[in-house]
């Protein structure tokens, strides 16, 4: 059965056409820059990687897709309707900082 979550992925995250050590690096979301907002399913959890259902808006394609579950924070839509972040820029060729407070 699904379990279904709207999530936001908030640092760089590899996506693999398959799940732990089988799967291969098809492509890379840049959540450390830009906040991705995607469907995964948690209920596909299996090691430390979960299955994204609907990867819009990525430049690459697999039948399946799947990222790391610790890059994954729960917001937006369901009973929780937004995520909260701070996001700090640095000015000095650091990748920005992003941490999670609601």
């Amino acid at each position: 059965m699904a379990d279904l979550r709207n999530v936001v992925i908030v640092t760089f995250t590899p996506v693999q056409d398959d799940a732990g050590l089988s799967g291969k690096v098809i492509g890379k979301i840049f959540g450390n820059y830009q906040p991705y907002s995607c469907i995964v399913d948690y209920a596909t959890l299996h090691d430390k990687m979960v299955q994204l259902v609907d990867p819009k808006g990525l430049p690459f394609y697999a039948p399946e897709m799947w990222v790391e579950f610790s890059h994954c924070v729960e917001g937006g839509g369901g009973d929780k309707e937004s995520v909260q972040l701070i996001v700090t820029y640095y000015f000095d060729g650091r990748a920005p900082l992003v941490k999670v407070v609601g």
